[in-house]
């Protein structure tokens, strides 16, 4: 699937998130578009693993502001008169 980042990569494409904030999105292909237009890192692999991290980090963003939004709903409450438990297994060897 994918491999874990460094801290340099998530330091520098959260800085880079924080600065222009406007040009990046969910897609990959304009994320390195706009990192090729600032000039801000020179090696392609690094440029790469930049822009991923910043598509993840724009998609979790998007997914925790539709859980804030979403309404709380109680969990279902248990029955109070529920019969114990039966023991599946015996205590004798």
């Amino acid at each position: 699937m994918g491999s874990i980042k460094t801290k340099d990569i998530k330091r520098a494409a959260e800085q880079i998130r924080k600065i222009y904030p406007d040009k990046f999105s969910a897609d990959f292909e304009k994320n390195k578009e706009s990192l090729n237009e600032l000039k801000l890192v020179q090696e392609k692999r690094a440029k790469n693993k930049i822009a991923g991290y910043i598509v993840r980090q724009t998609r979790i963003d998007a997914m925790r502001a539709t859980m804030k939004s979403r309404p709380y709903r109680e969990p279902a409450k248990r029955d109070e008169e529920r019969p114990p438990m039966k023991r599946r297994f015996s205590s004798r060897g």
